[in-house]
């Protein structure tokens, strides 16, 4: 899809704060029995944010279609969080389009290896992860909602672009 940028912005930020909604809202519908109402979470971006993390929003034209954080958990270890489409925009190639940009700023934080958990109703998800070299691994962390969790190491660069505000 070409007229895409993803960038990097404050989690903050209105933009990102309606995606987070938009995601939350979609996930709260798709998750069985969800521990979390959908606006419970918004807020919740402290670790998205310079200097330990990064926010990226995709944009087509003027319209936000897309959104995902990485945060460190540990030194040399990240966290992919929030990784959301449109669904409209979906099935063009976006999400791993975003998953590149994210492994990238990822990469810029100094991870070497990078995690992720997701729910079983998210199945392009859990594909996606499969086709961009994810591997399965145990439970590494609380969330209740969370039915699968995946690891990838990460080469020592990416071709994916991140545009700086």
């Amino acid at each position: 899809m070409t007229g895409v940028l993803i960038a990097r912005v404050d989690p903050r930020s209105p933009d990102a704060r309606t995606a987070l909604e938009r995601y939350l809202i979609e996930a709260a519908g798709r998750v069985e029995h969800p521990s979390f109402r959908a606006f419970d979470l918004v807020d919740e971006v402290g670790d998205f944010g310079p200097p330990d993390g990064a926010f990226l929003l995709m944009r087509s034209e003027a319209s936000v279609i897309g959104c995902g954080a990485v945060r460190t958990l540990a030194p040399g270890l990240g966290e992919i969080k929030r990784m959301w489409i449109e669904p409209g925009q979906r099935g063009h190639g976006l999400g791993s389009q975003l998953l590149g940009a994210l492994e990238a700023a990822s990469l810029e934080l100094g991870h070497k290896r990078v995690r992720l958990d997701t729910n079983s109703a998210l199945r392009e998800a859990i594909g996606l992860y499969a086709t961009r070299g994810y591997s399965p691994i145990g439970r590494y962390n609380d969330n209740p909602d969370a039915t699968h969790f995946f690891e990838k190491h990460l080469g020592s660069r990416s071709a994916d672009r991140i545009e700086e505000p």
